[in-house]
């Protein structure tokens, strides 16, 4: 299950967006990235019917 980003996470990615130190293309790269992310698909792909 996803767990929904905290206040801080958002703010920090807010304010890099604001600033133009990333933009929104880059910021889903490091989200896609992230092990969090890298957890969660690992497990979505384990649910899959027939899984081996």
């Amino acid at each position: 299950m996803l767990r929904p980003a905290t206040a801080q996470e958002l703010n920090d990615h807010l304010s890099r967006l604001n600033t133009d130190a990333i933009n929104r293309e880059w910021l889903a790269v490091e989200v896609a990235q992230s092990p969090e992310a890298a957890t969660h698909l690992v497990g979505s792909v384990m649910v899959q019917p027939d899984w081996i």
